[in-house]
C-alpha cells in the first residue's frame, strides 16, 4: 500500500491498488539483454533491422543478426568485404542484482523472476571469414602461377 506523504501534491495521485502474484514459470525463458557497446540515445533498431534471432536456451545464448542498409549513406560501397549483415553474440554474465518483470493482466501484477542476464556485444567473426578467404584467394593464386593443382 503506498501511504500519501507531505511531498505528495495530488498531481500524482494512486489510481489502483491491485494484488502482485509471484510466479517461476517462465524464470528460465526470460532474457534481460544489456548492450554496452551501444549508446542509449541510439539503439541498433534506429538505422538497421534485426533479421534473425538464433536461441541456445540451454545454454543461455543469443545471437542478433541485423541487417545493414546497403543503400544508406554510412555504407562504403567501396569496400571489398561487402558486408550485408553483423551478429551480435551474447555472454552470459554473473547476475548480480535480483530482477524482475512485471506485466499487468487480469487486474494483478504478475512477476517472474529474470535468472539470464546477456551483455550482447558485436560479433567479429566475419573479419576471422574474410582474412580466411583473402588468404585462400592468395594461395589460389599463387599455386595458378607455380603451375600446381
Amino acid at each position: 500500500r503506498m501511504d500519501h506523504d507531505d511531498e505528495d501534491d495530488g498531481r500524482d495521485p494512486v489510481v489502483a491498488s491491485i494484488p502482485v502474484k509471484f510466479s517461476q514459470a517462465l524464470a528460465k525463458k526470460l532474457y534481460m539483454m544489456q548492450f554496452p557497446m551501444r549508446p542509449k540515445r541510439r539503439p541498433y533498431s534506429d538505422d538497421m533491422r534485426c533479421g534473425a534471432v538464433n536461441i541456445k536456451p540451454g545454454q543461455a545464448k543469443v545471437q542478433m543478426v541485423y541487417e545493414i542498409n546497403m543503400l544508406g549513406d554510412n555504407y562504403d560501397v567501396e569496400n571489398p568485404a561487402h558486408i550485408e549483415s553483423f551478429k551480435l553474440s551474447s555472454t552470459r554474465i554473473r547476475n548480480k542484482a535480483n530482477y524482475a518483470l512485471g506485466v499487468v493482466s487480469d487486474g494483478a501484477l504478475h512477476l517472474n523472476p529474470v535468472t539470464n542476464v546477456l551483455r550482447m556485444k558485436p560479433d567479429l567473426t566475419y573479419l576471422d571469414d574474410a582474412e580466411k578467404k583473402r588468404k585462400a584467394a592468395e594461395d589460389e593464386e599463387k599455386r595458378r602461377m607455380l603451375g600446381l593443382p
